[in-house]
């Protein structure tokens, strides 16, 4: 995949991180803008300041790196932080499969997934829905504070660091695990 720095993205980098996943096409106006103005507010909330996000479009076609730079500008988007990644449709869908998510060429999903940093999807929360959120926002803490070992931190704020035999490509795309 690329991102909107037209670098190529390698979910690798994701390795030992916990993230938030998500589908969208650019010249969506309104179930997609407003996807990505709820994770615009999520990526502002201090809770979430140890999670990335990956929002991958399923519009590859006219969502070009360029495209992805002056949408992500609209939020505020990090790109240290906050990824948008255009593909090829076969790869989009296979992420889609990845993480549980229908993803076919300009489909709208209201899902936020999110992922742990084993790449392993931990569950589907609808952007729109407030009961969602604030399960996503409950279980969040307990996801962060993982250690590699699968269990849980003494001290959640403490940084951890995934070994490399704890982390495995899928199918050699480097996306999620399933």
């Amino acid at each position: 995949m690329t991102s909107q720095t037209a670098e190529p993205f390698e979910f690798d980098a994701l390795k030992g991180k916990v993230w938030i996943a998500s589908l969208f096409f650019s010249s969506c106006p309104h179930e997609c803008k407003s996807l990505n103005q709820a994770i615009s507010a999520l990526n502002r909330d201090p809770d979430f300041k140890d999670v990335q996000f990956v929002s991958v479009s399923v519009d590859p076609d006219v969502d070009s790196p360029q495209t992805l730079a002056e949408y992500a500008a609209l939020f505020d988007a990090d790109p240290e932080k906050w990824f948008f990644l255009t593909s090829d449709l076969p790869q989009v869908s296979q992420f889609g499969r990845a993480i549980d998510v229908p993803a076919a060429f300009k489909t709208h999903s209201r899902s936020l997934v999110l992922v742990d940093k084993y790449g392993k999807p931990r569950g589907q929360f609808r952007y729109n829905d407030a009961a969602d959120i604030a399960r996503l926002k409950a279980e969040l803490p307990d996801v962060l504070a993982e250690t590699a070992d699968g269990s849980m931190s003494s001290d959640p704020s403490s940084p951890q660091t995934v070994p490399e035999k704890a982390t495995q490509k899928s199918g050699g795309d480097g996306g999620p695990k399933t």
